[in-house]
């Protein structure tokens, strides 16, 4: 559940859980992302919260667009104490 009166934004709270999910393999390399429609309903929060919130993903390496197709995982980006 996201936190509206967080300091966190809810972008980034969207974008840990989604990253977290991702990590533990709940979302497996391979799967599409619910749409940002979908997320926004799911969390209630604005479809440019979730959009921003995958954008980041992307930026990240976790997730890539394909064209007409959505958002899909391709892995998780390894973490070692030089990068955390």
């Amino acid at each position: 559940m996201l936190l509206a009166n967080s300091t966190t934004p809810l972008y980034i709270q969207l974008c840990d859980k989604l990253r977290n999910a991702i990590s533990n393999s709940e979302l497996p390399v391979g799967m599409r992302l619910p749409s940002e429609r979908l997320l926004a309903a799911q969390h209630g929060i604005d479809r440019g919260t979730a959009r921003k919130a995958i954008r980041q993903l992307q930026h990240e390496g976790y997730v890539e667009v394909r064209q007409r197709r959505g958002y899909f995982v391709v892995g998780a980006i390894p973490r070692t104490p030089d990068t955390i």
